[in-house]
């Protein structure tokens, strides 16, 4: 049961505008000094209405996505999460936190929920099991298993976990 019914005909054009929403109130919010001020955004107005507006990925079929367009648009995905989780529940510290943050933070595309982790490690890292883990994101006769990418190691110069020495996006 989601928010909204419906498909979603064009997936990357859908998180463009999610991306750029987010954007406008992530700058608009910002410091004096250019700083993100997570806890400004976080009250603004539109940010209620981002919130409604991403239920829409519930709609998206990541199979239905060529391997090129899942690769830009996971990539995409991820970045904006980052900055919606760190909006929404903080900014993680610590080794825990971090774990957490990147286990616990999902969002639902098509019938599956994906964590950080599993959007990195378990769809663009061809579910290889990512650092201070015991076990792969996707075990055997997971469903998801369908949606993974080869590995492609570049996608680590495009992805932004919301450290300060991660790429800008």
């Amino acid at each position: 049961d989601g928010c909204v019914t419906g498909a979603v005909n064009r997936p990357a054009a859908l998180l463009k505008k999610l991306k750029g929403d987010l954007g406008k109130i992530v700058n608009d919010t910002s410091t004096p000094e250019g700083a993100p001020d997570l806890v400004a955004a976080a009250k603004d107005a539109r940010f209620a209405d981002f919130l409604d507006a991403v239920c829409e990925l519930q709609l998206v079929d990541l199979a239905g996505l060529a391997p090129k367009a899942r690769t830009a648009f996971i990539i995409n995905l991820y970045n904006m999460m980052v900055v919606h989780a760190n909006i929404q529940i903080g900014v993680p510290t610590g080794d825990g936190q971090r774990l957490a943050f990147f286990n616990g933070v999902r969002y639902t595309l098509g019938p599956h929920t994906f964590s950080l982790n599993e959007l990195e490690n378990g769809i663009l890292r061809g579910n290889r099991k990512p650092p201070y883990h015991l076990n792969k994101p996707f075990a055997a006769g997971d469903p998801r298993l369908a949606v993974v990418l080869p590995v492609d190691h570049r996608i680590h110069f495009a992805l932004n976990c919301g450290a300060k020495d991660c790429p800008p996006v």
